[in-house]
């Protein structure tokens, strides 16, 4: 919390690109301002330099001895999984006494544009993100958590993307995202 905006950073890897967002909330605001970049991957020709990349290292400077967790699933890319079934996220364990907040995060594949890009000025994108929280204390001494897969708001198919988040102190970590079948 910055005075009584609510910040919040995260990153995504999909299939060609990581995406890069950071999410604000003005204090007892229901409205959402998300700004996104897309980093393509380095055997790709499309480069993107992303605005809030500068971002990145400042934050990891400040959060000090922080350290993030060490995620051990390898999601293949563009996996589906089934509603119903149970997906077992798994990490380093560490021998400490601490938690962890552990979410789901659903957001779609290609952003509504809500104002274009004008000059320097980036466009203003919607990923209509939504945000589930699957247990606000994890231990990191657990080194696994069992979900059973379930959609958030039916949102299923390559049209959402889903995304585990692990957030502690200053750092956020997420493994690879991942689409959820239709049950239909």
């Amino acid at each position: 919390m910055n005075g009584n905006i609510e910040f919040r950073k995260f990153r995504v890897s999909t299939e060609d690109a990581n995406v890069f967002c950071m999410k604000f909330k003005k204090t007892g605001s229901d409205a959402d301002i998300l700004c996104c970049s897309r980093m393509a991957r380095p055997d790709t020709t499309d480069i993107t330099v992303p605005d809030l990349w500068i971002i990145e290292p400042i934050s990891a400077l400040l959060a000090g001895v922080a350290k993030g967790i060490q995620f051990l699933n390898d999601i293949p890319v563009n996996a589906y999984y089934e509603p119903g079934t149970e997906f077992v996220l798994e990490w380093t364990p560490e021998d400490r006494t601490d938690t962890f907040n552990l979410t789901v995060d659903s957001f779609l594949s290609n952003p509504i544009i809500v104002k274009p890009a004008v000059g320097w000025i980036p466009a203003v994108l919607d990923f209509k993100y939504e945000l589930v929280v699957l247990d606000e204390a994890v231990k990191f001494s657990a080194g696994n958590y069992t979900w059973v897969v379930e959609t958030i708001d039916d949102r299923t198919g390559a049209d959402y993307y889903y995304s585990f988040g692990a957030q502690h102190i200053n750092t956020y970590e997420s493994p690879r995202a991942f689409h959820i079948n239709s049950t239909a």
